[in-house]
């Protein structure tokens, strides 16, 4: 609903994340370290509009959606006589 009580349409721009991890077991697959990134294509804020007041790319604003590109390290152990296992 707009300032004038009528609904009105509006968009907001597709977009894509991806995460990234590697993973390497040593010390007879009791212990595991990963490295890793999240969100790849370091998106945070997206395009937005009202249908109808231009193009996509013009006027509207934008939408906060992520904090952005981040890093991990992960290092696990496996105590006892049990292996790691892939799941």
């Amino acid at each position: 609903m707009n300032a004038d009580d009528n609904v009105q349409e509006s968009f907001i721009s597709d977009f894509h994340t991806a995460d990234i991890a590697i993973n390497k077991t040593f010390w007879n697959d009791k212990m595991s370290f990963s490295v890793g990134s999240k969100n790849l294509f370091d998106i945070q804020n997206i395009a937005t509009g009202v249908v109808g007041s231009g193009g996509a790319h013009s006027g509207g604003g934008s939408q906060p959606m992520a904090t952005g590109r981040t890093y991990f390290a992960r290092l696990g152990t496996i105590l006892g006589n049990n292996k790691m296992t892939e799941k």
